[in-house]
């Protein structure tokens, strides 16, 4: 769910003006 929200965002004219950026998309896995 959390990959596919990402990657609609970033394939979206919302995410136009995004360039480098680290995107972290690991299921919460940091907070464990």
């Amino acid at each position: 769910e959390q990959i596919a929200a990402t990657t609609i965002f970033l394939c979206s004219d919302a995410a136009a003006s995004i360039t480098g950026s680290h995107i972290a998309v690991e299921g919460g896995w940091v907070a464990h």
